[in-house]
């Protein structure tokens, strides 16, 4: 339930910050104000040691990776690829440690076994 909690945050969040980002002449103002709300949720997620922080990473690094290429930032669109990468790892890493201690067996296919 505290993702969900984030998640309501992070969606007020990203509506008062885009008048913010058209006022400043923004060349995409919504998909910076998702991808800066994400964020900033995502950290305090991980700050909580959610698992869920994760999803929020890997939404918000799909965002970027156009974002930054349609900038022409081509090395900070590869940077980010990187981190999306990194928080699939760090996701799947996580919800395996968390069956681990739970006693649950994850095959392959992700489908937690009693």
């Amino acid at each position: 339930g505290e993702w969900i909690g984030g998640l309501a945050v992070g969606v007020i969040g990203a509506a008062l910050m885009y008048p913010w980002f058209v006022h400043l002449r923004n060349p995409q103002p919504f998909l910076d104000a998702i991808t800066t709300a994400l964020s900033l949720v995502g950290q305090f997620l991980l700050m909580r040691r959610t698992l869920e922080n994760w999803l929020l990473w890997i939404v918000a690094d799909a965002i970027y990776v156009p974002l930054y290429i349609s900038r022409g930032f081509t090395i900070t669109a590869l940077l980010m690829a990187l981190y999306g990468a990194m928080a699939i790892r760090g996701y799947l890493d996580w919800r395996r440690e968390i069956a681990l201690r739970a006693g649950v067996t994850l095959p392959e296919s992700g489908v937690p076994s009693p």
